[in-house]
């Protein structure tokens, strides 16, 4: 599952979502979007974020595309 189809699906909203994983609304949309590189302990967080919902595996796999 990407970033976007879980904040699509969940009642947390982006800026929400932002505050937990310590990063910008701006951060996420991008991040979304597939325009901003992670690095492991960003991926980590959100992995963490999400209950695992994300894993690092789709997020390397948005980064790659």
């Amino acid at each position: 599952m990407t970033l976007d189809e879980y904040l699509r699906g969940s009642p947390v909203t982006a800026a929400a979502f932002a505050d937990r994983i310590g990063k910008s609304s701006a951060s996420v949309t991008r991040i979304r979007r597939g325009e901003q590189k992670l690095s492991l302990e960003l991926a980590q967080r959100i992995v963490a974020a999400t209950g695992g919902k994300v894993t690092l595996e789709d997020l390397a796999m948005a980064q790659a595309a």
